[in-house]
């Protein structure tokens, strides 16, 4: 694929390529058959072509042969597009194909055709080969026309270029621009016999220049190779430190937000030992309520002891005074069993004063006397009935102090039955509170230690972001060395460079370095202040210290 020397002449009539050739000739038979008209296309035919020629004479077919002809700087474009080969090597490659197939097919019906000819007129062209070729095709109708004009659409050219940029530029090879110049005419106007003689010439100069610098070919080759392998690997170092970068810069989120939830935990915290205090606070509150509630039930049974006393002292009292009031109507009742007997006594005195008119004057002095302890019996009755007012004044006084005393009573017990009742809910709401304070504690106490867990847990993951990061800067420390390694790698002087002079093979790595994209001077500069401060240019003193020293090309491998 790569081979653009000439193939040994010889080759073609030795023992291999006989056996070859049976195996191409039974290929042929049980491709084709006895088909009068096929088209046989290898990728290598034009090296191949005397090879295959002996074929089709042992197999009995005329060949008829056409040779498109493009343009040599769009092949080798389409070559370092899909192989990577360097341009000047695409140039080798089409000189040696177009020469070798020109040589091996004089004397067999050919016909040459432009690549632009071909592209922009395929049936005109079809017509003129047809005539050339002495061949008529077996399908021409619109729905064959349709297929060949999907086949050969122009918008599958991804290259172009025109003849004058190959005959009428000096940079090219003459060989190549004498070549292309008589085969573009060709594929133009038709073969003309007499510029032969030009294709001639150079291939004979080609073949015997070839040898002398085949092997500079072949190392420039590889060199290429080799520099291809290691932008490869310098690209999967960038690529896999840009990872890294992007890793990193993933973590340091992942940390801030660890931070981020450290501290809403910390504020949490806060919170719950805020809380806390407030709970405290309000334990104090519920114990002096406590307190109070305990003060309120000693006044309670003092106000029950008192209560209980006043009663015991008011019953002794009523006692007192109804056994007063009980003498005093006895006192009273004997009084008026006297006054009545007086009465009675006054009676029979009354009803016996006319019987007694005569014995007035005799009893006018028991009258006296009688009158005289009538008077004194009177005078008592008096004294016992304001005895019995007093009596009666203190009864009423007793029953007020009475009725009051009860008044007082009810009172107190609604007052002992409100404080009761006020004792029973607060230590209702004290057992509720108690209860509520239990919990929060209890929360309080799981909060603390979830916050030192997720506490500890954060500080454990800021620990291990820590060293992650650390290994990152070792990483990407390391990426830089390995940098610097594969740069001067990949501009160390191989094969002919070597012959180089040092300054010359300077310009060149500095020209290699820079087509790289690798180094940011600027960057550099702002970088490394020795370097700033210096004057030397920097890229020069990246290629010549600063890689083997390690140090970073470019701002997108600083982290």
């Amino acid at each position: 694929m790569h081979d653009w020397l000439e193939l040994n002449p010889g080759w073609f009539q030795s023992p291999k390529a006989e056996e070859l050739q049976d195996e191409a000739l039974s290929t042929l038979q049980e491709e084709f058959g006895s088909s009068r008209l096929f088209v046989l296309k290898d990728p290598r035919i034009c090296r191949l072509a005397p090879f295959w020629f002996d074929v089709l004479q042992r197999a009995g077919v005329q060949p008829l042969v056409i040779s498109p002809i493009r343009n040599p700087l769009e092949v080798a474009s389409s070559l370092e597009k899909r192989d990577g080969f360097e341009p000047s090597l695409g140039h080798l490659l089409w000189l040696r194909h177009v020469l070798d197939a020109e040589y091996a097919s004089r004397g067999a019906p050919r016909f040459f055709v432009s690549y632009e000819r071909l592209l922009s007129g395929w049936s005109r062209v079809a017509e003129e080969a047809q005539a050339v070729l002495g061949v008529n095709w077996p399908r021409l109708s619109d729905t064959t026309a349709n297929e060949i004009g999907g086949f050969l659409d122009n918008s599958h050219r991804h290259h172009r270029e025109t003849r004058e940029s190959v005959v009428d530029n000096p940079a090219l090879s003459k060989w190549l621009r004498d070549s292309f110049a008589v085969l573009s005419e060709w594929g133009q106007s038709g073969e003309k016999k007499e510029t032969q003689a030009t294709l001639d010439r150079i291939r004979q100069e080609f073949n015997v220049a070839a040898p002398a610098f085949s092997r500079l070919a072949a190392a420039m080759r590889q060199a290429g190779r080799k520099a291809n392998k290691l932008e490869r690997s310098l690209t999967e170092a960038t690529a896999k430190l840009m990872q890294t970068e992007a890793l990193t810069a993933e973590q340091q989120q992942h940390r801030a937000k660890l931070e981020a939830e450290l501290t809403t935990a910390r504020e949490r915290l806060a919170e719950s030992e805020q809380k806390a205090t407030t709970l405290e606070a309000e334990i104090g509150r519920q114990e002096e309520e406590k307190r109070v509630i305990a003060q309120a039930r000693a006044e309670a049974e003092r106000a029950r002891d008192e209560f209980e006393a006043l009663t015991a002292e008011q019953q002794q009292h009523r006692a007192k005074l109804e056994a007063e009031l009980t003498t005093a109507r006895e006192r009273l009742a004997e009084g008026g069993r006297e006054l009545t007997t007086l009465r009675i006594e006054y009676g029979a005195q009354s009803e016996a004063m006319t019987d007694a008119q005569n014995a007035l004057s005799e009893l006018r002095h028991q009258l006296a006397e009688t009158q005289s302890a009538l008077a004194q019996r009177q005078y008592e009755a008096e004294e016992t009935t304001s005895e019995l007012q007093t009596v009666r004044e203190e009864l009423k006084g007793a029953a007020f102090i009475h009725s009051q005393s009860e008044k007082s009573i009810a009172g107190l017990k609604e007052h002992i039955e409100l404080l009761l009742a006020d004792s029973t809910e607060r230590e209702m709401a004290y057992v509720s509170l108690q209860t509520e304070s239990d919990n929060h504690r209890r929360e309080r106490d799981e909060a603390r230690t979830a916050t030192e867990a997720a506490r500890k847990e954060l500080l454990d993951q800021v620990e291990l972001l820590s060293i992650e990061l650390q290994q990152s800067r070792t990483e990407v420390e390391a990426a830089g060395l390995e940098i610097g390694r594969l740069v001067m790698a990949m501009i160390k002087p191989r094969g002919p460079w070597t012959f180089l002079s040092a300054t010359q093979q300077l310009r060149r790595q500095m020209m290699l370095v820079r087509k790289s994209g690798v180094f940011d001077a600027a960057w550099y500069v702002g970088r490394y202040e020795d370097i700033a401060n210096a004057s030397i240019d920097p890229l020069r003193h990246y290629i010549e210290y600063g890689a083997k020293e390690g140090r970073l090309p470019n701002g997108k491998l600083a982290r």
